[in-house]
């Protein structure tokens, strides 16, 4: 299999997979109320964080030895798509995170309503980052 195609599969598992947490399981988590979501992603956040980044860093990585072999600049653009979710996360998801993580945090109060909420805008920019770098990769496909 191949560097491109390969790099296209793992960023599509990526975005797939972020795009569902950003449209459907949020989403449903919240309906329940923010106590409920809070409880329910905790175990989530736990699950999600090493495969998640794992694939975002592959998807880079991939793009980059794809672009290296003079495959075209969408493979460097879609690996810069994958690679910006680590600063993003580090930069603005991670100290919510840890907020919501914290076994200190009175889960019924507004301000984990807030953080909660507030969690779920931040991600959907990790779906779009995701869902950017696939169509990148997916348009250095079509155009070999």
């Amino acid at each position: 299999m191949n560097v491109e195609l390969t790099a296209t599969i793992i960023t599509g598992m990526f975005a797939g997979a972020a795009t569902f947490i950003s449209l459907v399981e949020h989403p449903v988590r919240m309906r329940y109320g923010a106590e409920f979501a809070i409880r329910e992603f905790r175990p989530s956040l736990k699950r999600a964080h090493n495969p998640m980044a794992s694939l975002a860093l592959l998807s880079f990585i991939l793009g980059m030895i794809a672009w290296m072999r003079d495959a075209g600049p969408l493979w460097l653009l879609g690996g810069l798509a994958m690679v910006a979710n680590g600063p993003w996360t580090l930069a603005f998801m991670r100290p919510v995170n840890r907020q919501l993580m914290d076994p200190a945090l009175e889960l019924s109060s507004p301000r984990a309503a807030r953080l909660i909420a507030r969690w779920g805008h931040l991600h959907v920019v990790r779906s779009l980052l995701g869902c950017i770098g696939f169509l990148l990769f997916a348009s250095g496909l079509a155009a070999r």
